[in-house]
């Protein structure tokens, strides 16, 4: 069904999509929002494919799955990959950033993980390699979360550590946030030498059969290459209607430990509150390699 077809209020009202078990969709959150309170009353399950922004409902719907994971849930996914008992904990953040390190901090003292702040201004220029030089070099392993999503930041902290890395043979372990795929300025070198650890989303895995079958079979249907929307309609649509199979028409009562193997994805929904829906907590976490490649961790 396309939105921009048909008014939304005929869409909702028509017999199709009233009687659904399950809607995938709509795209955007100001639509979930309609499409949710036209079916609050019903036992319609509404899932919201793409749009960040449609967490809000996860809270305010019993029958509403946010498929993309928060912020918070990307930067739980890091913790397993932390070594406080061996390693010393660093966040490194901007002067009086207040968007992303609380919430980092907040989950490190959540589960007991000692650390470690440094905080500076990116106007202090060479005097911070100097200052990170001291605090760093005496540790015989450093782990270090980057708590920031301003890229000119992201960019001088990267710098600073991968001098120290490279000339001074300091150890640093490097952790940072899904957004950082998305900047430009990143040096790619750095990032690969430092071993960078992100949690995502969602990431393909070219090398993984699943993939290696789809693509085939994509490529042979429609003569082209299937873009991070193809993989994302497969998964979801894989997911939810095998959920529905298996389960009927009341599958949340056992989402919580449904696992299937998906192409970009790895789904975890778990109930936001009594009254809420599900919120997915699954990522991917991805280690970048000194050899130029980019490789999936368990």
């Amino acid at each position: 069904y396309d939105w921009n077809e048909k008014p939304m209020d005929e869409l909702l009202s028509g017999s199709s999509l009233g009687y659904s078990n399950l809607i995938i969709g709509p795209v955007y959150s100001n639509q979930i929002g309609s499409a949710l309170a036209y079916f609050r009353n019903s036992n319609t399950k509404i899932v919201s494919p793409l749009d960040n922004n449609a967490t809000v409902w996860a809270s305010l719907f019993p029958n509403y799955f946010q498929v993309q994971p928060t912020l918070a849930a990307q930067q739980e996914s890091l913790i397993q990959y932390l070594d406080p008992h061996n390693a010393t904990l660093w966040v490194i953040s901007e002067e009086g950033e207040e968007t992303v390190s609380p919430g980092i901090r907040a989950m490190l003292d959540k589960n007991l993980i000692g650390y470690r702040n440094f905080s500076y201004d990116v106007l202090q220029g060479r005097e911070v390699t100097q200052v990170l030089s001291g605090l760093l070099g005496a540790n015989p392993r450093n782990q270090i979360i980057i708590a920031s999503l301003d890229e000119a930041f992201v960019s001088d902290a990267i710098r600073n550590l991968h001098l120290l890395f490279a000339y001074d043979n300091i150890p640093i372990e490097l952790f940072g946030l899904s957004r950082w795929r998305n900047f430009e300025t990143l040096d790619l070198t750095a990032l690969h030498q430092l071993q960078v650890m992100l949690p995502l989303s969602s990431y393909v895995d070219y090398s993984d059969n699943l993939v290696k079958e789809f693509v085939h079979t994509y490529r042979t249907l429609f003569h082209g290459e299937p873009s991070q929307y193809s993989f994302q309609g497969y998964d979801v649509a894989l997911y939810f209607l095998d959920a529905l199979f298996q389960y009927g028409p009341d599958f949340e009562d056992c989402i919580e430990n449904f696992q299937l193997p998906l192409l970009q994805n790895e789904f975890t929904f778990v109930k936001t509150s009594p009254e809420g829906g599900y919120s997915n907590t699954g990522t991917r976490v991805v280690r970048y390699l000194p050899d130029f490649t980019v490789e999936l961790l368990p």
